[in-house]
């Protein structure tokens, strides 16, 4: 008897399975497992390189996020600081489109990462203009003036809803004077307050402000106030920072916070 070598083996079968069918050896089988861990494999290869292209985009220098520079509402939960801001009262003095004006400097720091915002309403050195300091942090409040530490208790997130700045909309793009010679480009904001909103004891028909063109800090706020039957009373206030940036620059200065606050605490 020849041996036959199993590569020239042929299959043979007696049995007559008809004209239709023929008998395959199991040799030539397609192997479906090894084709199903290629295409996985391909698929893995594809979104690692995928993935790497989208980081290599979100982290590269020229990535802006879009959620605060395209937003159409004011955002004021911000870090931005400024040492040189002007708060000035416009008053109605009874005669039309006739107005008094009192004028005082204000700085401001906020802290949006540690929730704190200390604001500090005259600020020369003599002391002689300093009407009053906030002192606000995460879940209480402190204002501070020549009588005295008054303890609140809301934080952070209840004195910036209680500024009214919650439902104001953007309007458009434009420039913006804020100091002499000097014009930026702005966003200008503008809308009414939520009903419960109260400046000064009054409750203002209209919030204005004007932040930078990616919304990263903010240049100026305004509350205008409606008209009295005498025409007289609270006009307009407004904060000015020509100075703001944005970030944190001197967070010392809530270590100013007087020992008599500290009992209340």
């Amino acid at each position: 008897m020849s041996s036959v070598s199993e590569k020239d083996h042929e299959v043979l079968d007696s049995f007559d399975y008809g004209d239709d069918v023929s008998i395959i050896d199991r040799s030539e089988i397609v192997d479906w497992s090894t084709i199903i861990i290629k295409i996985f494999l391909g698929l893995l290869f594809i979104g690692f390189a995928s993935g790497c292209i989208i980081y290599s985009v979100i982290t590269s220098e020229e990535y802006t996020h879009p959620a605060s520079t395209n937003s159409s509402f004011f955002v004021f939960d911000v870090s931005q600081h400024c040492d040189n801001g002007t708060l000035t009262w416009t008053n109605r003095t009874g005669s039309f489109n006739d107005y008094d004006r009192v004028t005082t400097g204000i700085s401001w720091l906020q802290d949006s990462q540690r929730k704190r915002i200390y604001h500090r309403i005259g600020i020369a050195k003599d002391n002689k203009d300093w009407k009053i300091t906030h002192y606000v942090f995460v879940n209480h409040t402190f204002f501070v003036d020549r009588n005295g530490c008054n303890k609140i208790d809301y934080g952070y997130d209840e004195y910036l809803r209680r500024l009214g700045f919650q439902k104001i909309r953007m309007q458009r793009e434009e420039y913006f004077t804020i100091e002499e010679g000097e014009s930026v480009k702005v966003n200008y904001f503008e809308g009414e307050p939520s009903l419960d909103i109260q400046i000064e004891g009054i409750h203002p028909n209209l919030v204005r402000a004007f932040t930078s063109p990616d919304n990263k800090f903010t240049y100026a706020w305004e509350y205008i106030f409606p008209q009295t039957a005498e025409s007289t009373g609270l006009f307009r206030k407004d904060y000015w920072y020509p100075e703001m940036k944005p970030g944190v620059d001197d967070e010392g200065v809530f270590e100013e916070l007087p020992s008599s606050c500290y009992k209340q605490s």
